[in-house]
């Protein structure tokens, strides 16, 4: 009732964006059938589709599925757990193709369908070549890559059935034509072409892994921002040191921020995560939170920092985090005490 009308309409001829009225349908669908029982027996007994019933094939499996059965109950359990993770599925898969989305407003630009007129609905071509060629792989490991091309591309272009439907004559000079050439040109374009598919591995390799190297120094600078910033404030690890942090700031923006640095630090430092929050969201709605919610936020991460029953959710004790921080402080001091004297001797 979902995926052979579906897999039916995709094979269809058509124009690709033609699947955002498709899958709005099956979302819109989706969320009805789950709201009402009585829709959900309907879709259960196949009574019920998103699709037209000419896509629906009514034959001997389909009147098994839709006759009456003695276990129609556990059916309908197992039904909504199913369809619940359809739905999520299909959401987030063809989340662009949805209405307000990103290919649903382009069903109206004339340009832009006819960009995209050879565009196909499906991936099942691609996905036949690779698998036939990593069967050719897996049977003939030691054959060449334009081998195993030369037969992908004469298995697909259907090379023999057009060669056998030739005349003699018209067979017998395009054989000649292709034999003729020299076998030399033919392999070092080979290997320019796969020179090229080299290159731009390892640059997409490399673009890769700056990116990745630029994301760690971020991350890391983010760090030893916030590190700097609880040094000075120290580390609040009682409810009663929030509460007395809080009197002692001037604004509730002041409040609001020194909250928020709190929480960084646990989570990005640290790394405390409360078992019902795995993100830490600082607005809402573009509109800053109250810092008495910050507060709040912050009193839940101290309980679970000091609470056993959920040391699974910490990665590291955050007592002796402020042993260490306190350390830092103090060989700081030092540090600037003993460059300060010896620069002084330096200039005396």
């Amino acid at each position: 009732m979902v995926t052979a009308p579906l897999w039916r309409v995709t094979e269809a001829p058509g124009h690709i964006l033609d699947m955002c009225n498709i899958y709005s349908k099956m979302h819109i669908f989706f969320k009805e059938i789950l709201d009402s029982d009585e829709k959900l027996v309907n879709f259960i007994k196949c009574r019920s589709t998103c699709f037209d019933e000419s896509l629906i094939v009514k034959d001997e499996v389909f009147e098994s599925l839709s006759s009456e059965w003695q276990n129609d109950d556990i059916t309908l359990s197992m039904m909504q757990h199913t369809l619940i993770a359809l739905q999520q599925l299909t959401s987030r898969v063809t989340a662009d193709y949805l209405p307000g989305r990103k290919y649903h407003k382009m069903t109206r630009s004339t340009s832009f369908k006819t960009q995209t007129a050879s565009v196909p609905k499906h991936n099942i071509l691609p996905e036949r070549i690779f698998g036939y060629l990593d069967h050719l792989i897996k049977k003939r490991p030691n054959a060449s890559a334009i081998a195993n091309e030369a037969q992908v591309m004469s298995v697909f272009n259907k090379t023999s059935h057009f060669i056998s439907s030739l005349g003699q004559e018209r067979m017998a000079e395009m054989i000649s034509s292709v034999i003729g050439k020299p076998t030399k040109e033919l392999r070092e374009k080979a290997k320019q072409r796969e020179k090229l598919r080299h290159e731009a591995l390892v640059k997409k390799q490399q673009e890769k892994q700056n990116q990745l190297e630029k994301s760690q120094k971020l991350k890391l600078k983010r760090k030893e921002e916030l590190t700097n910033v609880i040094i000075d404030a120290s580390l609040w690890q009682s409810n009663q040191q929030v509460d007395d942090k809080m009197d002692q700031c001037e604004s509730d923006r002041e409040r609001y921020q020194a909250c928020k640095n709190q929480i960084k630090f646990r989570r990005e430092v640290l790394h405390q995560y409360l078992p019902d929050d795995k993100k830490i969201k600082f607005s809402d709605q573009g509109a800053k939170k109250d810092w008495t919610a910050m507060r709040d936020h912050l009193y839940k991460f101290i309980e679970a920092a000091s609470s056993v029953a959920s040391s699974k959710y910490v990665c590291l004790h955050v007592f002796p985090w402020q042993y260490i921080i306190n350390t830092i402080v103090i060989l700081k001091d030092k540090l600037h005490s003993f460059c300060c004297v010896n620069l002084k001797k330096i200039v005396d």
